[in-house]
């Protein structure tokens, strides 16, 4: 609903106002009035505006054609001239250029005051202003009363679409929901994108997806909550959008936010119970038939067949956000992930300490790779946690829910200690430096075997260390750590000769070559 130059020349009281140039710019929006007085006056205006002027200080045709490209430029609505006080006319190059940059010239009857064009366009300006703010205050009304009533986002959906006349389509990322009005139009939209916008959760991969009808563009408006997307509102643009359709769906992300809030509130709550199930079942003190009957009061179906992962969240000393509402959102990321990806609903908790708990009713390979995609997507959002993961092995029947609690909770300290996510099941030697990683005796042993070269690295810069890791786990074969290392074998030998020097050991002896494997197993836990 914007007020145009074509409506200024349709005022009863500005009849006599004559179109010299410019046609086809006539329905260039209009927001104010501005008289020029001054050569400079281009650099004041700042789009939108009916210039009106007598050109006192652009007299000559030169000046009147720069005068209409500085306006150009400014995006000013058109040009209002009273001629035959200091400008009889026009020439025609001034008509050209106008008409070149598509801004009307309107020529001013002589007896007009320019009281008499400023006011009537001004007042008729406000009305519309009026207008338009009465009906966004029956918008807000509107929505506000769905609120109120405790409607859910189908209604939202379904008054917005009769307010702005498109369909509609609302995401809450919440609980992964949708809904379209009108219903049957939901059967055009192109799902696959659909699940893309749901997937990507955090950011809209694009601004717009296409329906499969037509080609309808749908235009993507995200929700925020707490600086959070948590949703979105689609808008399907069978006609245009105007100024009033904005309004009405910036109530409606409004109102839809505060649905979301609602949801979260609900599922924190409900979250809560869940934290205490689970623990029963890592516990691994529950019957078969408790655990089932309990499971059901959640939706969850519990399989036969488990992984446990634990997740350790480790935060910066100088975070300042809720721990556990910190815990819930990430509980939730990584849930949802683990969801989409294998299609399965995922029994998740929160444990004390910042321990979340996953259980996950698939093979191990296919967690384990999807989960350090998930541990990257987090930790480059979250700048001050860290997130340590251990994965129990998977284990057959309800009652072994516990052994794979304990597998994954040993292998979350060791991803701590060897900032990675860890799997029980390959930790190998790993599993038996825990309790000896502060002992005395394995102080002596690394100052025996490893320290040395350690010390060495630090005072000349010299990477030993790499060298020495990169052989024994290499079989010992000069070529092959060459290879790996980018250098020529010879290289190698020299540096390994210097490694000798320095812990009065030889790197040929099978009992050596353990004990360092060793030391350094236990040096990576410890550093």
């Amino acid at each position: 609903m914007n007020f145009t130059v074509r409506d200024i020349l349709n005022l009863e009281v500005l009849k006599g106002i004559e179109v010299a140039a410019g046609q086809q710019g006539l329905d260039k929006q209009v927001n104010h009035v501005t008289v020029f007085d001054a050569p400079d006056a281009a650099e004041w205006v700042k789009g939108h505006e009916f210039v009106i002027t007598t050109l006192y200080v652009f007299q000559e045709s030169c000046d009147q054609i720069k005068l209409i490209c500085d306006l150009a430029e400014k995006n000013v609505s058109a040009l209002g001239i009273k001629l035959k006080r200091y400008v009889n006319g026009l020439c025609q190059d001034v008509i050209d250029m106008a008409n070149k940059r598509g801004l009307p010239l309107l020529i001013i009857p002589y007896d007009k005051a320019w009281v008499d064009v400023i006011n009537p366009i001004m007042a008729e300006i406000l009305n519309q202003q009026l207008v338009l703010l009465e009906k966004a205050n029956a918008f807000r009304r509107s929505f506000t009363q769905q609120v109120l009533e405790g409607k859910k986002i189908s209604s939202i959906a379904k008054l917005l679409s009769e307010l702005t006349h498109n369909p509609i389509t609302i995401i809450e990322l919440i609980n992964k929901g949708s809904v379209t009005w009108p219903y049957f139009f939901r059967h055009h939209i192109n799902q696959g994108q659909l699940w893309d916008l749901i997937r990507a959760s955090h950011q809209a991969p694009f601004d717009k997806i296409i329906s499969n009808i037509n080609h309808v563009e749908g235009i993507i408006f995200p929700i925020e909550v707490a600086k959070n997307i948590e949703g979105y509102i689609i808008v399907w643009k069978t006609k245009e959008l105007s100024g009033l359709d904005l309004i009405a769906i910036e109530h409606a992300s409004t109102v839809t936010a505060l649905y979301i809030q609602k949801l979260k509130a609900i599922n924190e709550t409900d979250q809560r119970f869940k934290d205490a199930f689970i623990r029963e079942l890592i516990q691994g003190e529950s019957c078969y038939s408790y655990v089932q009957q309990k499971g059901e009061k959640f939706g969850w179906n519990i399989s036969q067949t488990n992984t446990v992962i634990v997740v350790k969240i480790i935060r910066d000393q100088k975070s300042s956000t809720d721990a556990w509402e910190t815990n819930y959102l990430i509980l939730n990321k990584i849930k949802n992930n683990i969801t989409l990806y294998f299609a399965k609903e995922t029994l998740a908790g929160i444990d004390s300490d910042d321990t979340l708990i996953f259980l996950v009713s698939n093979k191990l390979d296919s967690v384990m790779m999807h989960m350090e995609n998930i541990q990257e997507d987090i930790q480059a959002k979250n700048k001050s946690i860290t997130l340590a993961i251990g994965i129990g092995d998977t284990h057959q029947g309800i009652e072994k829910i516990a052994a794979s609690f304990r597998e994954a909770n040993i292998a979350c300290q060791l991803s701590k200690l060897l900032k990675k996510i860890c799997k029980y099941g390959e930790l190998g030697p790993y599993l038996l430096f825990i309790p000896l990683i502060e002992s005395q005796e394995t102080e002596e042993f690394l100052k025996r075997y490893i320290l040395p070269v350690v010390s060495y690295d630090k005072t000349n810069g010299t990477e030993l260390l790499k060298t020495l890791d990169s052989f024994v786990n290499l079989m010992c074969n000069y070529r092959e750590t060459a290879k790996a290392l980018y250098v020529h074998h010879n290289t190698i030998r020299y540096r390994l000769n210097t490694i000798e020097k320095l812990i009065g050991y030889k790197l040929r002896h099978s009992e050596e070559i353990i004990n360092i494997m060793l030391g350094l197993k236990l040096y990576k836990l410890r550093n």
